[in-house]
């Protein structure tokens, strides 16, 4: 059944009280386009329509459908509303679907209603506070915090992007719930793939809690990323169906221009930041890490426990490196929810300051500056010898270690350097991580194919075995289609000779038969002719008895009276017979045209009466004879077709038990060739199944070796990358507040010991 068409439902909305079932729907008012043009208002979408009925002081949104949704969307939906009521999740928005919701062409069709949203979309509302670095971090707190949310609720969205968030007052409000996921609908597939420019290049199949976690990194790396550089909307067009990512740049990040922008920002957060979500497209989608702040309270503690999975421990790969501990002191015992903007808020702390005196520094870079100049003019004044001026690169020397040593020893100056040894630990940490991923990652790859060449491998002994199997087979089937063609070719034969022998006996006997049934149809055709004719020849004679016998004095003709009848028998007409035709009358005297015709009138009225009542088959005298004449002929003629008819079918049987007799024979050794080639092909079978068999045993035993090695090697791997993305975020977050420290420089301290 084809849906309505857009222009068909927004004829059919004109009437909300004859097309709707809902009794608010009913009673409502659809928004129109405008004044001039008073349709009403549809915003498609890619299933479905949506329009606005204003009922009272409610507002409801009506979604109605374009294209036909899945037999199975219809319990979903049930599902998700059900979940949605029992959570109270204060993001979502209440619906109802209504099966036979709106009448359309006669046909009842479902609809979803919904609690109308008057909101800002969030890629407008990102475009008009583009300038205000404030209120996107405020709405970047509110993403993460909306994320969470959604997750401890149990709650997917399945299509995050800037389309289905709505901004109303100072809440985030989602809308669109074709893809969502609620723990119910655990272990069912997607039938949405979500928009491309926010979902994970290897989405696939995947439906589950982990529905939403990248899609969450896009919008929430895109606002962080504009609330620092704001004209990166305007330079990749943010806007154009996107904020700032497109999908290629997720399938091909190398090649991103997005990414290549943020990682060369002049922004040290913003570098760190992208880095961070740049590590996160090489984990398949189910692993990308939430925003939950489940990053940082599943991170391991410091102690001198290991970081790692106890597995790790057992990895024995000789090129693997071990993936080092984590310390707890970047890792918070309760992590805020907007735990990630640590990137891009500035630190709460204030910068590093010098503390100690500059006095002693002073003074002794005083003394150097004047013992240079005494020693200079002294030298200049003939007072000294020149030897002198050698010994003012020692003392410039010995002021600038004394001043690096001072410098040294500043509070701030010592954090500083242990902080960058602890972002070198970091780094060399974070560096070992993503060696143990490559590791694992080509060891997982060594595998697969060590057992894809184990399966070629088996796949080319199984198609020699085959091709062996095969060509017995063919030896078999060739003497098999030898026997059966000589026995095509004799049945062929016996085909021939039966058609032929068949067709001679038609043309012998057939035809003295034919000429036969000729005969005795001649021969019936003859006495039926003869008794014809004495029928025809006793109905004269009958007619014209009674002509004589009707003579014209006891006739009583009108206009002929005793006078003219004596004229008329003087003149020899006596009987009804002897008036031939109305003329012949005419010449005797009185007897003109009217009493002539008179006369013929009466003769035709008694030839009439005699006709009716002359015998209309012959006597059973008349009859016996012409049978009898024809009797004996008959006899002998069928006598002699029923001989000839017996001679025929005797020839056709003997012809045909021969050619039974030679099918039987044939059909005998057609089914024992036949028998003798399905045996032959058990036989075959037989000689070859225990290779088959144990070259499937070998396969079986690689493959499970294989699959286990794979098996384990998948969760080392998984592993391994949340613990690396764990110590990439330790030493991003290092590299950002290692910037605390630049105030405690040594060129710094230099302009502290000038500055008065």
């Amino acid at each position: 059944m084809s849906l309505p068409t857009d222009s068909e439902y927004q004829e059919a909305i004109q009437n909300p009280s004859q097309v709707f079932s809902d009794p608010d729907l009913k009673t409502g008012h659809p928004e129109l386009t405008s004044p001039a043009l008073p349709f009403p208002k549809a915003r498609s979408g890619n299933f479905a329509t949506v329009y606005r009925l204003n009922c009272g002081t409610q507002s409801w949104a009506v979604r109605c459908f374009t294209r036909s949704i899945h037999p199975d969307q219809k319990r979903r939906y049930a599902e998700i509303s059900r979940h949605l009521e029992g959570t109270k999740l204060r993001y979502a928005v209440g619906f109802t679907l209504i099966e036979k919701g709106i009448q359309v062409r006669g046909q009842w069709l479902p609809i979803l209603k919904m609690e109308w949203l008057n909101g800002e979309s969030l890629g407008s509302h990102i475009e008009r506070n583009l300038r205000s670095p404030k209120a996107l971090l405020a709405l970047a707190t509110k993403w993460v915090e909306m994320t969470r949310a959604l997750r401890q609720s149990g709650v997917a969205h399945g299509d995050l992007q800037h389309g289905n968030v709505l901004i109303v007052g100072d809440e985030l409000r989602l809308i669109d719930y074709d893809g969502m996921f609620v723990p119910s609908l655990a272990g069912s597939t997607s039938y949405e793939r979500g928009h491309d420019n926010y979902q994970h290049p290897k989405r696939g199949d995947l439906f589950g809690p982990d529905l939403d976690n990248f899609s969450a990194w896009v919008v929430l790396i895109s606002i962080l990323a504009l609330a620092s550089q704001p004209q990166l909307w305007d330079q990749f067009n943010g806007g154009d169906d996107c904020l700032l990512f497109r999908k290629r740049d997720f399938a091909e990040p190398e090649k991103s221009k997005v990414l290549l922008a943020l990682l060369n920002s002049r922004e040290q957060s913003v570098r760190s930041l992208t880095a961070l979500f740049k590590t996160l497209l090489s984990l398949p989608a189910g692993q990308v890490p939430p925003l939950d702040g489940n990053l940082l309270q599943n991170a391991p503690p410091t102690s001198q426990s290991s970081a790692i999975p106890s597995w790790v421990g057992d990895h024995k790969s000789a090129h693997a490196p071990r993936l080092p501990t984590a310390p707890s002191s970047q890792t918070p015992a309760d992590a805020p929810a907007s735990w990630v903007l640590d990137f891009v808020e500035p630190p709460t702390k204030a910068s590093a300051q010098f503390v100690g005196s500059k006095a002693s520094e002073q003074v002794i870079t005083a003394y150097s500056v004047i013992f240079a100049h005494v020693i200079g003019i002294g030298v200049l004044g003939g007072a000294l010898p020149a030897l002198a001026l050698f010994s003012v690169p020692f003392v410039a020397l010995f002021v600038v270690l004394f001043l690096l040593f001072q410098h040294r020893r500043e509070p701030a100056v010592q954090s500083r350097t242990h902080a960058r040894r602890n972002l070198h630990e970091a780094q060399k940490d974070a560096h070992k991580g993503e060696s143990l991923v490559t590791s694992l990652a080509n060891e997982l790859r060594h595998v697969k194919n060590e057992f894809a060449a184990v399966s070629e491998q088996h796949r080319k002994v199984e198609e020699k075995i085959q091709k062996r199997k095969a060509k017995e087979l063919e030896r078999h089937n060739t003497k098999h289609q030898s026997e059966r063609a000589q026995i095509t070719q004799e049945q062929r034969a016996v085909d021939l000779f039966e058609s032929d022998q068949l067709g001679s006996i038609q043309r012998d006997s057939g035809a003295r038969i034919s000429g036969l049934q000729q005969r005795i149809a001649e021969v019936t055709l003859s006495e039926q002719s003869e008794m014809n004719d004495a029928l025809l020849a006793m109905q004269k004679q009958f007619i014209s008895t009674a002509l004589h016998r009707a003579t014209l004095g006891n006739a009583d003709i009108p206009g002929v009276k005793a006078a003219l009848k004596h004229k008329l028998d003087m003149a020899g007409f006596y009987t009804a017979a002897s008036i031939s035709s109305p003329h012949a009358v005419q010449h005797v005297h009185g007897i003109g045209p009217a009493r002539a015709h008179a006369l013929w009138i009466w003769r035709q009225e008694v030839e009439r009466q005699a006709r009716s009542m002359m015998p209309t088959k012959l006597d059973g005298s008349a009859t016996q004879n012409i049978r009898g004449k024809y009797a004996k002929l008959h006899v002998d003629l069928e006598l002699e077709l029923d001989r000839m008819w017996q001679q025929n079918a005797d020839e056709i049987n003997a012809v045909r038990v021969q050619v039974t007799r030679e099918r039987d024979r044939l059909a005998v050794l057609e089914r024992q060739a036949d028998e003798s080639l399905k045996a032959a092909d058990l036989a075959v079978r037989g000689q070859f199944a225990p290779e088959f068999v144990q070259a499937q045993k070998e396969l079986d035993a690689a493959s499970s070796i294989a699959h286990k090695d794979i098996s384990q090697l998948e969760s080392k791997l998984q592993a391994a990358r949340a613990e690396t993305f764990r110590l990439q975020y330790r030493r991003e977050i290092m590299r950002k507040n290692l910037s605390s420290y630049d105030p405690v420089r040594f060129g710094n301290y230099m302009r502290r010991l000038v500055a008065r």
